[in-house]
């Protein structure tokens, strides 16, 4: 069964889910750009088996791997394993977390990017124990995140149901209450929101639900609107 699913031209998701606990299954989604040079922009890496990295291998090389925050490792070591001359991005203080991986470049807002003239990158202030970051790509008038915001839609799992309802982040496109627990510093929150909306983005992405072309930039200030 084919894997990688493509939503605009230059853009694909790989949808996948994690078994959390027993009744319990979260949706994830790997996001794939291909970049100018027909080399491909991995975020949010999920488990890459054989008939996925021929699928991948079809549309260009895998040359970067993206770890957004603090939370989206699980398959970074297999991706690495898999792709050795990638170059791997991850936030601060996952080499502590992970010293079995091979990081070449930690996120800061100054770090300068390959593909920085493609994708621009906004690390989320206030929250050190997390460290999402955010990305924008010009050509598709895609914002793309992690766990900024859930669009769950379907759930897998009695659990999962019954979790994700008392969250209030069941078929409802908002910012998950063990996120906003993660937001120490609120000024510093709500400053990166401001400077995130500076992006003409016609499009939300995010890991974990469905995506959104339609009042996208409304939506998310709706959902953001107690920082803003």
């Amino acid at each position: 069964m084919k894997r990688l699913r493509s939503w605009i031209p230059g853009l694909w998701f790989v949808e996948s889910e994690i078994r959390m606990m027993p009744g319990l299954f979260l949706p994830m989604r790997m996001t794939v750009l291909r970049l100018s040079d027909g080399g491909l922009w991995l975020h949010s890496p999920v488990e890459i088996d054989d008939a996925l990295a021929a699928e991948l291998a079809a549309i260009g090389e895998v040359k970067y791997l993206v770890s957004p925050n603090l939370f989206h490792h699980l398959f970074l070591g297999t991706a690495q394993k898999r792709y050795p001359q990638a170059l791997v991005f991850a936030p601060q203080g996952l080499a502590k977390k992970r010293p079995d991986l091979r990081i070449d470049r930690v996120w800061d807002n100054a770090l300068q990017t390959p593909w920085g003239d493609q994708i621009e990158h906004l690390c989320m202030g206030g929250m050190p124990q997390f460290h999402e970051t955010v990305f924008y790509h010009p050509k598709t008038e895609s914002l793309i995140t992690t766990d900024l915001v859930f669009h769950l839609q379907e759930i897998h799992g009695w659990m999962g149901h019954l979790m994700f309802r008392l969250l209030g982040t069941y078929k409802r496109f908002k910012v998950s209450p063990l996120f906003s627990m993660q937001i120490k510093d609120k000024a510093a929150f709500g400053k990166s929101c401001k400077e995130l909306f500076g992006w003409a983005f016609s499009r939300v992405i995010m890991a974990h639900g469905e995506p959104i072309d339609q009042q996208a930039e409304e939506r998310l200030r709706q959902a953001l609107a107690r920082w803003l």
